[in-house]
């Protein structure tokens, strides 16, 4: 169900994304792939039943609202990953670097990134997948800063490179790189190259996004060499710290020390921590959580 929070938090955040990215009307909409009617019946609550449901998923998901977080089934803290992110990004925004960002699955590092996209002017922000061929790619990236996606690859290239030069602080963020095929990074090395001094890019995932750059330097394959270069760092992110668990837990409802303790123990990742801590309290009910309910979830997250 859609309730009257949900519908107001995604209100907010686009009349908050529309300021922050200096928008018109009808170019936030453009930005979210929706009709600027369906953009004006979301902008005033008398209208509000004329958006249906899957609207409203589908506004949220471009917006990086997440359900859970607006009905209160998770609620979150600034974990240090959290800061390390988002200070590479303004690093990137600021001195118009191209850098690197790795950290493994359940770090938190997409969430964080998300976030700055969203509260940020003049990010554009893509989760990049297997599927993407460079016009798709392109596409998605024109769309992250709100500009017209049509005509060739070399005509939504230009017009990248051209709006982003422009601004002079724009920059491009570009998570779960390692998903892509080469021909990607080509393009991601063009933007730079012509945006040079004007902008900058930050390459996020995992590991092996890192490992597969340096494996293609070393099998000389064509315009890594180039791209390697061109990255001034890379920032990798550590394993949520006992603090930073100990936080997610307490303030989502467990406060039993020894709970706590074997969470810190038993858990690495922020996506398992939090798969613990909501399946606990769901089996709590309206009791404490107690020890033999988080080990016995901790056993079934192992498995």
């Amino acid at each position: 169900m859609v309730t009257q929070t949900y519908k107001e938090t995604i209100r907010q955040e686009v009349v908050a994304q529309q300021e922050s990215r200096e928008f018109t009307q009808n170019r936030m909409a453009k930005h979210l792939d929706i009709s600027n009617a369906q953009m004006s019946n979301i902008l005033h609550p008398e209208r509000w039943d004329s958006v249906s449901p899957a609207m409203w998923r589908r506004v949220s998901a471009r917006l990086g609202v997440k359900k859970e977080h607006v009905e209160g089934e998770w609620r979150l803290v600034t974990t240090d990953n959290y800061n390390i992110v988002h200070e590479v990004c303004r690093d990137a925004q600021e001195n118009s670097r191209m850098l690197g960002l790795i950290g493994d699955t359940g770090y938190g590092k997409t969430e964080a990134l998300e976030l700055y996209a969203k509260k940020t002017p003049k990010v554009g922000y893509v989760l990049c997948d297997v599927l993407q061929n460079q016009k798709d790619w392109l596409i998605d990236v024109a769309k992250s800063f709100g500009l017209d996606e049509s005509g060739t690859k070399r005509t939504i290239l230009g017009r990248i490179c051209s709006w982003m030069s422009k601004q002079e602080d724009a920059v491009l963020i570009l998570d779960d790189l390692g998903k892509v095929d080469d021909n990607i990074y080509r393009l991601i090395q063009l933007i730079y190259d012509r945006t040079k001094g004007r902008a900058g890019i930050v390459l996020a995932g995992m590991p092996n996004l890192k490992a597969y750059i340096m494996y293609a330097v070393r099998r000389d394959k064509k315009g890594f060499r180039e791209l390697k270069r061109r990255i001034e760092y890379w920032e990798v992110l550590d394993e949520p710290t006992p603090a930073d668990k100990q936080s997610l837990c307490e303030l989502n409802g467990i406060e039993d020390k020894r709970c706590i303790k074997a969470i810190q123990r038993g858990v690495k990742d922020l996506g398992t921590l939090k798969n613990v801590v909501i399946n606990s309290l769901r089996i709590a009910g309206e009791d404490p959580v107690t020890l033999d309910i988080v080990e016995d979830q901790l056993i079934k997250n192992a498995a």
